[in-house]
C-alpha cells in the first residue's frame, strides 16, 4: 500500500465576519488537532473553502499549516481545487516550494471531463506519460481501502448525514435516473428551477420513486441506540455470525470429545439443532419494511463523510 492507514482530519480554516482569517484561532486548531494524536491532516478538501479562497489567502493559509507541522511527525496534505488547469498548477507548486509533498487534487467542477479532457487534465497536473494509460498511472498512485475489521481506511459513505445505508443506495439510484436530465449541456448558465421541475416530472413519470416527495427523516434526530441493540446488530452481520458459529461449534466438540472423551453422536447432533432452532429465532432481527425519502427541493446525489445507523 501507498500510504499508511488512519485517520484523515480536515482543518477548516476560521473567519471573521468580514471574511478575514483568524490567524490565531486556525493556528490553535491545527495544535490540538496534532495534540489530540491525530497525525494525519489536511486543509482545503472538497467539503471546505478550497473552491473559495482567492490567491493571496491561499497562499497565507498554506504557509501557516506548514509553519505548524514541519517539525512534527505529521502527514500534511494541502488540497488544490481551481477553475483552471493554471490556477491547479501555480497552487500545487506554490505549496511544493513550501515543503508539502502530499496533496489532494480535484478535478474542474464546471461540468464532468470527457476521456480525452482527462487525459490532458492529468498530463498537465501530475504529470502522466505521453501514451500511458490513465488506468495504469491511477492503479500506481492509488491508496488501499479495506472493509476490514480494524481498519479505518475507506470509512466514508456517500449521502445524506442521518440516513441509512439502504436509503443511500436509493438516492444513488435516483440519481442515476436523472443524471441524463441534469448533466445535458444547456446554453449559457442553464435554469435550475426548470432543471428541477424536468427532474420531478420525469421521476413521477417513472413511478418508483414515490419516497422521493415525501418528507424526510434523519436517524440523527432521534435518541441515541443502545450497545446491545449495537453489538448484536453486529453479530448478526452474516459473516460475523457464520464466524461465531463455528468457533462455537468448535468449542462444543472439544468439551464433548476432549473433556469428557465422548464422541460426536446422532443425539448430540440433534441436541445441537434443536438448541440452534430456538436461539436463531430469539437473535433474528425483526423485518421492518421501510420506505426511504427525501426532498427533491436538494440535490439528488448528496456527499457525507460520517453516518449514523
Amino acid at each position: 500500500m501507498r500510504y499508511p492507514q488512519g485517520i484523515l482530519v480536515s482543518c477548516e480554516i476560521p473567519w471573521d465576519d468580514k471574511e478575514r482569517l483568524l490567524e490565531g484561532l486556525f493556528r490553535k486548531e491545527v495544535q490540538m488537532a496534532i495534540s489530540k494524536g491525530f497525525t494525519k491532516v489536511y486543509i482545503f478538501g472538497t467539503a471546505g473553502e478550497g473552491y473559495a479562497v482567492d490567491t493571496a489567502n491561499f497562499q497565507r493559509i498554506v504557509e501557516i499549516f506548514r509553519d505548524e507541522t514541519k517539525d512534527k511527525n505529521v502527514l500534511a496534505q494541502v488540497g488544490v481545487i481551481g477553475l483552471s488547469t493554471a490556477t491547479i498548477v501555480e497552487r500545487l507548486e506554490f505549496a511544493h516550494r513550501c515543503g508539502f509533498r502530499d496533496f489532494q487534487i480535484s478535478l474542474p467542477c464546471w461540468s464532468a471531463l470527457r476521456d480525452d479532457e482527462l487525459l490532458t487534465f492529468f498530463k498537465d497536473v501530475c504529470g502522466l506519460p505521453d501514451g500511458s494509460a490513465l488506468n495504469e498511472f491511477l492503479l500506481k498512485h492509488n491508496v488501499d481501502i479495506s472493509p476490514s475489521f480494524g481498519s479505518n481506511a475507506g470509512l466514508v459513505f456517500s449521502g445524506t448525514p442521518g440516513h441509512s445505508v439502504q436509503r443511500i443506495k436509493a438516492e444513488q439510484k435516483l440519481f442515476e435516473a436523472v443524471r441524463g436530465i441534469v448533466e445535458r449541456p444547456r446554453q449559457g448558465t442553464g435554469n435550475a428551477p426548470a432543471v428541477l421541475a424536468e427532474a420531478r416530472q420525469h421521476l413521477q413519470s417513472l413511478g418508483t420513486f414515490a419516497w422521493a416527495f415525501e418528507p424526510a427523516e434523519s436517524l440523527l434526530e432521534k435518541p441515541p441506540g443502545h450497545w446491545g441493540r449495537a453489538l448484536m446488530t453486529t453479530l448478526l452481520v452474516p459473516p460475523v455470525f457464520a464466524t461465531v458459529a463455528i468457533i462455537w461449534a468448535a468449542c462444543w466438540y472439544m468439551t464433548y470429545s476432549v473433556v469428557f472423551g465422548r464422541s460426536i453422536t446422532l443425539a448430540s447432533a440433534g441436541a445441537l439443532i434443536s438448541l440452534a432452532g430456538p436461539t436463531a429465532s430469539i437473535f433474528s432481527p425483526r423485518t421492518r419494511t421501510t420506505q426511504p425519502s427525501c426532498s427533491c427541493a436538494d440535490s439528488p446525489s448528496k456527499m457525507c463523510a460520517g453516518l449514523r445507523r
